[in-house]
């Protein structure tokens, strides 16, 4: 897509073709040596040495940033601890795991409190406990500071992330909050039922039958078996019983507009869905269901499969909320 060289270009690493990048009211390509100062950086991949610790790393970039002596013992230990690697602090890194190593790239970008982050996939190969700790710490750490993330993981940047951008093909496509992006490119709802295989094909046909009443334009798309799993597991299912059925299972169905519908209205009939849900739960055998909006994920694969045909190319870039950075 073109995420990682955009951000060796942002941070003079790499020289464009053409274009002007501005950071902090700075040319990076004019006046790089004056936006170093409030500029952390934390690269794709690992910039370390070898023979040197952890704590050692943190305290020469410390030191190069104009701190000295304890305050930048302080800084060490403090980001040592914040990313979970102080037991690793005085060990040389070429005994890190990969995602200990990731961790201490992501602790040198936050040393000298820089306003701009520039973080490229800081989690990769890094454990999930870990990784929701450094989501968030670099959350906490957003108010007066612009963070510019690169990920492959729509979890990550909705954890993260005021706003979103998603590229494809070294383009920008469209940016913008995740509520705004779900409402614009994921029209329609999400419906995990956990219920007897054998009531599925009724459930299907009432929804049909109360979307043909409610809203025409829209249909009922099953999603594939072998991503039901993924797909219920990142979901959070909302009680409606305290019976357990090991014979029950999850089914997942997709109410969303039509690809040829040209009706104005895109809502989909929640409060008639909630209604109609509760009056077919025990007719149905429902022991769970969950309504939910699409993923940040299915967005994404939306984004990109549309501007393939060259369809976003030309959807224009709102301005940033006000007080947003």
């Amino acid at each position: 897509a073109g995420k990682t060289t955009t951000m060796l270009m942002i941070s003079g690493e790499l020289q464009p073709s053409g274009g002007e990048a501005i950071l902090g009211g700075k040319s990076v390509y004019r006046n790089l040596l004056d936006i170093f100062p409030f500029l952390g950086i934390c690269p794709q991949s690992d910039t370390l040495w070898e023979g040197m610790t952890g704590r050692e790393h943190l305290v020469l970039c410390a030191e190069l940033a104009g701190l000295k002596g304890a305050t930048a013992q302080n800084i060490a230990t403090s980001l040592l601890q914040e990313f979970g690697i102080a037991e690793w602090a005085d060990k040389c890194v070429k005994t890190y795991s990969g995602g200990t190593r990731r961790k201490l790239c992501a602790a040198l970008s936050m040393v000298g409190d820089p306003s701009i982050l520039l973080l490229d996939e800081p989690s990769t190969g890094v454990d999930p406990i870990s990784k929701r700790r450094m989501w968030d710490f670099f959350r906490s750490r957003l108010p007066g500071r612009t963070i510019l993330l690169t990920t492959h993981s729509m979890a990550e940047a909705e954890a993260i992330s005021t706003r979103v951008a998603i590229m494809s093909k070294g383009s920008l496509r469209c940016i913008g909050s995740v509520q705004s992006l779900k409402s614009r490119f994921g029209r329609g709802l999400v419906l995990q039922v956990k219920l007897p295989a054998a009531s599925r094909a009724l459930l299907r046909m009432r929804l049909e039958e109360l979307l043909r009443e409610k809203l025409p334009a829209a249909e009922v798309k099953e999603e594939e078996q072998e991503q039901e799993q993924g797909a219920s597991s990142s979901s959070k299912m909302l009680s409606s019983g305290s019976s357990s059925n090991n014979t029950n299972s999850i089914f997942t169905l997709h109410v969303q507009m039509k690809e040829q519908a040209t009706e104005p209205s895109t809502q989909m009939p929640l409060a008639d869905l909630f209604a109609a849900m509760e009056t077919w739960k025990e007719e149905m055998n429902i022991e769970d269901y969950c309504i939910s909006q699409v993923s940040l994920e299915q967005v994404f694969l939306k984004v990109t499969q549309t501007s393939e045909d060259g369809a976003v190319s030309s959807l224009p870039l709102p301005p940033p909320p006000p007080g947003s950075s």
